[in-house]
């Protein structure tokens, strides 16, 4: 399924191709493109960000990025795809070149 992946250590946005598993997608694909264990997913817009669950609670340099109609800053990389009416991962509604220009990357220095 096509996604579109939010790289904050090479600060690039590019699609991607995540492995379908069963109506959905393979959960643990998603999170292995994240870098993560956990995730949780926000609303922007009609797409769907999933981003690491604990990525708030990181410390040292963390890359990041905002991305317009999130009002927060996201701390690490994430994947967007988007949902039908059941529920179900669908491929976003969002182009890559749209992406681009919603993102601002950042570095920051968090301390514990």
């Amino acid at each position: 399924m096509r996604a579109i992946k939010i790289n904050t250590e090479e600060q690039t946005v590019t699609e991607i191709d995540l492995p379908q598993q069963g109506d959905g997608i393979d959960i643990s694909e998603l999170a292995k493109e994240i870098g993560c264990t956990y995730f949780e997913c926000v609303r922007v817009g009609d797409d769907d960000i999933y981003i690491d669950d604990i990525g708030r609670y990181r410390t040292g340099e963390q890359g990041a990025f905002s991305i317009t109609g999130y009002p927060e800053i996201i701390i690490g990389s994430a994947i967007i795809l988007s949902h039908d009416f059941n529920g179900e991962s669908r491929e976003p509604h969002a182009t890559v070149d749209q992406i681009r220009g919603d993102v601002e990357f950042r570095q920051l220095s968090i301390s514990e």
